[in-house]
């Protein structure tokens, strides 16, 4: 449905305010002259009869007196009266013999006035009429009068109403002109005034609106200058993806990884750009994407193997952040021979303790039953079973922490977030380390205040943290020591804390880098990747670990935000 402009509106609207005045106005007009009319012929009515009944007295013929005049005037005798009954002007008759005159407007019969005739007892009377069509007539001459002159004023109501519309429709023209420029993008012309002083205003508001979207342009192209200008200067390729993976952005380094322009990119799903390697008939979009992975647990790292001809080069490492405002940014670079070499280590040291776990969780279920037949009857060899067990237990955390480590290295430490008993993984971990104590001769203090507030994250991997604190108190305390495991709580905090009477160790050397061990190292010696593995695994539950110490006291704090607290 069209809309209607402006000055049709103001048109119509003039025209419906005078159309309803004029059609009030003769309504009221016609009834107005219809009484009026009616009451002058009355008055003509009652001055003939005067006239007549002054001729009566003279002795002259009363009925033909007002001939020609469209009066008619009749003598009414007393007899005639009396006999009459359906004429309507009967009442009147009988009146003026009662009160001497009687006048009135009957419908039918017109206007009428009566007067008595002189005598004793009076012979009759003189009726003076005027029919109602010759008031009618009367009444028509105005009203045609009336429409004439209406008629011209609604031409000059037509006339005036278009010359207003298109006085005040003209600058709103204009305005509506300057709007869709300005809405088109077109701000380097200044809006014209135009117009009274309302469209005055409204043309102020659209320069100062125009300025404003002029300063703000410019703003965005001179920090979309800017962000191009970083962006060009990155020397890694930044892709930038939709929900559905598909490239909405790509940087000149990034297009020239794959040989195209970076519109030929835009739109492309980046999988398709990419080409990772299938492996097992997948290909790791399907299964091990690293867009997906930052989506759901926070930015990640992979190394995809290119297939042939996919790129100029033969691996990318593919660095992903969690999404903003829908979209993900990739960071892509060519791995470096350090990296291949780092990986190709890596995946040898994965596959070498996915083939020791095998044997060692076999020789640990060996000894566990060997030390059950071997408790009551030989000491001796009993604590060589102990020593078998500590050292096997020893080797498998060792080889937990290398496989770990792999992970972290290639960014595949997966935290899953539920809530956490955190009583329940304290006595995980305090059953699992007891042999080590028990074996040194350790005592074991336990103190946490209740109740402990709730956590949120991956009991798995805090249950770990703690494991590796309390076998490094075990490992760096003396002997017959007491190793204390507590908590403290406030500001939306939750720190776990294992403290021993060791003589403690730089904190810059133990959590700077993998392989770093303490100066003071003792006899059982370790990877140096306990302390570093709990570092990555608290920060990535948005948590730190602490290391004090003072003399005789060593405590490391594993300090978490609670779950009514922000991560």
């Amino acid at each position: 449905m069209r809309r209607w402009s402006f000055r049709g509106v103001l048109t119509v609207w003039a025209l419906g305010l005078v159309a309803a005045a004029v059609a009030a106005t003769a309504a009221l007009s016609w009834v107005q002259m219809g009484r009026l009319a009616r009451e002058e012929a009355v008055a003509r009515a009652e001055r003939a009869a005067e006239r007549a009944l002054a001729a009566a007295a003279r002795g002259l013929d009363p009925a033909v007196f007002e001939t020609g005049t469209g009066v008619v005037v009749v003598v009414r005798a007393r007899e005639e009266i009396d006999r009459a009954f359906a004429d309507p002007r009967v009442a009147l008759w009988r009146s003026a013999l009662e009160a001497s005159s009687a006048r009135g407007f009957l419908p039918g019969a017109g206007a009428v006035a009566v007067r008595l005739l002189p005598g004793s007892p009076p012979p009759g009377v003189v009726e003076a009429r005027i029919p109602e069509a010759a008031v009618a007539a009367t009444l028509d001459r105005f009203l045609a009068s009336a429409a004439l002159t209406t008629g011209a004023l609604l031409v000059i109501t037509v006339l005036v109403s278009v010359a207003v519309a298109r006085r005040l429709g003209a600058p709103l023209d204009v305005l509506a002109s300057e709007a869709r420029r300005i809405g088109g993008g077109e701000l380097d012309r200044p809006v014209p005034e135009a117009g009274p002083a309302e469209t005055g205003r409204l043309a102020a508001a659209l320069e100062r609106m125009r300025l404003q979207l002029a300063e703000a342009a410019a703003e965005g192209a001179r920090r979309r200058a800017e962000l191009e200008s970083l962006v060009a200067g990155i020397a890694e390729g930044m892709v930038a993806v939709d929900r559905d993976r598909r490239i909405r952005f790509a940087s000149p380094p990034a297009a020239a990884l794959f040989g195209a322009a970076p519109d030929e990119l835009v739109g492309r799903f980046c999988g398709d750009v990419l080409r990772p390697r299938v492996e097992g008939g997948v290909r790791p979009c399907d299964e091990a994407c690293p867009i997906l992975h930052a989506r759901f647990r926070g930015p990640s790292r992979a190394v995809e193997v290119l297939e042939a001809g996919a790129a100029r080069v033969g691996s990318l490492v593919v660095s992903a952040s969690p999404p903003a405002d829908g979209l993900q940014v990739l960071i892509l670079r060519e791995e470096t021979p350090v990296e291949s070499a780092r990986r190709a280590r890596d995946a040898a040291v994965a596959d070498l303790a996915h083939e020791l776990q095998t044997p060692l969780a076999a020789q640990h279920a060996s000894l566990e039953l060997l030390r059950g037949r071997v408790a009551d009857r030989d000491h001796e060899a009993l604590d060589l079973v102990l020593a078998l067990e500590t050292g096997t237990s020893r080797l498998r955390r060792l080889i937990d922490n290398l496989l770990e480590s792999v992970r972290i290295e290639s960014g595949q430490l997966a935290i899953r977030r539920v809530e956490v008993d955190v009583e329940e993984v304290v006595e995980d971990a305090v059953a699992m380390t007891r042999p080590l104590l028990e074996r040194r001769g350790q005592r074991f203090e336990l103190e946490l205040p209740h109740p402990l507030p709730a956590l949120s994250g991956d009991p798995q991997r805090l249950g770990q943290v703690l494991v590796n604190l309390l076998a490094n108190a075990s490992k760096y305390g003396p002997e017959g020591s007491t190793i204390r495991l507590g908590a403290t709580v406030g500001s939306g905090r939750l720190a776990l804390w294992v403290e021993d009477q060791g003589p403690g160790f730089p904190p810059s050397v133990a959590l700077a880098a993998r392989f770093r061990r303490g100066a003071a190292e003792p006899r059982q010696e370790g990877s140096g990747l306990g302390l570093w593995i709990c570092r990555s695994i608290l920060e990535r539950h948005g948590g730190e670990l602490t290391l004090e110490h003072e003399e005789g006291r060593t405590r490391a704090s594993a300090e978490l935000p609670t779950a009514e607290a922000p991560a």
